[in-house]
């Protein structure tokens, strides 16, 4: 309890505190990658689905096809899922 009212702390380990600290660069990068998915949680269009479809077939990873369609990695797995692809 604070004097602006309940706060929560979380406590890391020892080990816990190197590994956020060796990777802080992975995780900014993973936070700015996120920052810039201008369509997740947009729905999809045709030519996007079209353009998802295309490069699954040409064997482009999961990375790179939600770079390009500026999707989240979870998001390109859930629409080749529901498109009836098995990744």
């Amino acid at each position: 309890m604070g004097q602006n009212g309940i706060y929560h702390v979380v406590v890391y380990n020892k080990s816990a505190q190197k590994f956020i600290v060796d990777n802080i660069p992975s995780i900014v990068e993973n936070h700015n990658n996120k920052t810039i998915m201008e369509n997740q949680g947009l729905p999809w269009t045709d030519e996007q689905e079209q353009q998802l479809v295309e490069m699954f077939k040409q064997n482009a990873s999961i990375n790179e096809i939600a770079s390009a369609l500026n999707r989240s990695d979870g998001g390109i797995r859930a629409r080749l899922k529901k498109l009836g692809y098995d990744i």
